[in-house]
């Protein structure tokens, strides 16, 4: 047998393992039931709007301050000067947490934070922190802090090791959170143009907002260690609700922005992650901006976006360029050819990693967060998503939106058909077979 024959007989064989991987170990997001509507739904942001999903999700809705936006060069001395005047309470949990000056830095402050009597606990994810310092827990350990570990492999139970805690959550005294996507690792402090930056970013929220997000943690710790967080450390008494005033030309108006905590918590029957997105998409009537680092839709939300390009709507999706792995990048070009058919914008952000995660409708709703649109994000990963009906936050995320969208490749149908060749598209399947769960 030639050499060549080696080859197409082991490609076909990669196939083959791809599709009984496919239909024996990864359940296929493809097959969700079709979505139906009991009536039109009501414009993003609207009362009515918030008031479904905060059903849907089984989260309560909270007026609070404004959310704030943070760059993610700028996000760790904002954080370590939150760490530095905390008084009472810290709780950490970050997915990726890796060896290097940032990690470095924030052992270093909650050390110090801990040494002066404050309550410090901290989660690594098994996986995604398993490079982390031992000299450093051990340092925190011996101040008074607690680590703890989410879903070590076990030999009894090895398939918990597949579910991970993907969430950001950073939460000072139970009255200040940071939500979002960055990681602690160098890359995403690097304040300079190299090819491996990660260009991302994170909210912070105060008050019932924060307070949401501590629900979130104290979850987590519980499940971990089976500790209940409990008491006013964790959920101290807040102010009275600030109101924000916002000026035009004509008049001062006094508005309560509305904000909602959806964590999700694997393996359950819902899908708030997805519910989330699917019902801002639907809601959406004049435009909708997605970004996002792994994109891997079902059918229903494929077809809510084709839907409503064709009805109109300016619907716009930047996802990372050749920068990420081939396969994400593929299952994703799968999606490419009926997307643009049906008016959909498709953007690959060209200077280096883009991880930030939002969507944005129609200049008053936002969401921002840890999930990536995947059956991972819905179904194994614990994840969190913060959602927010304020003009002002949503103008702010449109200027990092644009500014994004103009480093990016605007993918053309006509490039597109000509680009995107035989073994283009098997490389699809194969990708959409085996990764599709990231």
């Amino acid at each position: 047998m030639s050499r060549a024959h080696y080859i197409i007989f082991g490609f076909l064989g990669l196939i083959l393992t791809a599709i009984v991987v496919q239909s024996i170990f990864i359940p296929d997001p493809q097959n969700a039931a079709p979505f139906t509507l009991t009536s039109p739904p009501a414009p993003v942001g609207s009362a009515e709007f918030l008031t479904t999903l905060s059903h849907l999700t089984g989260n309560a809705l909270n007026h609070d301050d404004a959310a704030t936006m943070i760059s993610d060069t700028a996000f760790l001395p904002t954080l370590l000067a939150t760490i530095n005047h905390a008084s009472t309470s810290i709780n950490i949990a970050d997915y990726p947490w890796q060896n290097g000056s940032f990690s470095d830095q924030i052992f270093t402050a909650l050390t110090v934070a801990a040494q002066r009597g404050v309550t410090v606990r901290v989660i690594l994810d098994s996986f995604g922190g398993s490079s982390v310092s031992g000299q450093h827990i051990a340092t925190l350990k011996k101040a008074g802090g607690i680590v703890a570990w989410y879903h070590p492999f076990l030999i009894l139970n090895p398939m918990q090791f597949d579910e991970r805690n993907h969430v950001r959550t950073f939460i000072i005294d139970g009255t200040t959170a940071f939500v979002g996507s960055v990681g602690i690792e160098d890359r995403w402090i690097m304040n300079t143009n190299q090819y491996n930056q990660y260009n991302d970013f994170m909210v912070e929220v105060n008050n019932t907002a924060a307070q949401s997000v501590q629900e979130i943690f104290a979850e987590l710790w519980r499940e971990v260690t089976g500790e209940f967080l409990t008491g006013h450390v964790f959920y101290p008494p807040l102010p009275s609700t600030k109101k924000n005033t916002l000026s035009s030309s004509t008049a001062t108006t006094t508005k309560i922005n509305t904000l909602i905590s959806i964590p999700s918590f694997p393996p359950q029957n819902t899908n708030p992650i997805r519910d989330t997105f699917m019902l801002t998409a639907l809601s959406a009537q004049k435009k909708l901006y997605i970004l996002n680092t792994v994109i891997i839709p079902d059918k229903n939300f494929l077809a809510i976006l084709e839907a409503k390009a064709r009805d109109g709507v300016d619907v716009r999706i930047l996802s990372p360029g050749t920068v990420i792995s081939p396969f994400i990048l593929s299952a994703w070009h799968a999606d490419y050819t009926q997307l643009l058919e049906a008016g959909v914008k498709l953007y690959e952000y060209q200077p280096s990693m883009i991880h930030a995660k939002m969507m944005l409708a129609d200049d008053v709703w936002s969401v921002v967060g840890s999930a990536d649109i995947d059956n991972r994000s819905y179904e194994l990963n614990t994840e969190n998503l913060m959602g927010i009906a304020d003009p002002l936050f949503n103008a702010q995320l449109n200027v990092v939106f644009a500014n994004d969208l103009s480093q990016s490749k605007q993918i053309t149908l006509a490039d597109w058909q000509k680009e995107y060749g035989f073994f283009s598209k098997l490389f699809s399947y194969i990708s959409l077979a085996l990764f599709k769960q990231y």
